[in-house]
């Protein structure tokens, strides 16, 4: 992985995501958006555990579903909207300190 991608995936994991998650966060970081099937081969994760946990993201508020032409694609929500939510898992961890 690129400096960048890894250091992308290192705020992730500090924001409490697991490795797929992260894996596919900085995958649709990459692209403007994916369908999952896409996904799923991009980074070797099984379809329904790309589902699961694309449905996990979008209550995170890190994904939005689009529709696409041919059905549903995923894009990652921009990095100012992610630093935001940096912030606040911050300011949660502070407060149980």
């Amino acid at each position: 992985m690129s400096e960048k991608v890894d250091k992308l995936h290192a705020q992730l994991k500090k924001i409490g995501l697991d490795q797929d998650q992260a894996s596919i966060f900085t995958y649709l970081n990459t692209v403007d958006y994916a369908p999952v099937l896409e996904v799923s081969r991009a980074i070797k994760i099984p379809r329904t555990s790309v589902y699961r946990n694309i449905e996990q993201l979008i209550q995170m508020g890190l994904v939005l579903e689009l529709e696409g032409e041919l059905g549903a694609v995923y894009q990652a929500v921009n990095q100012q909207h992610l630093n935001k939510l940096k912030a606040e898992k911050e300011v949660e961890l502070m407060e149980l300190s």
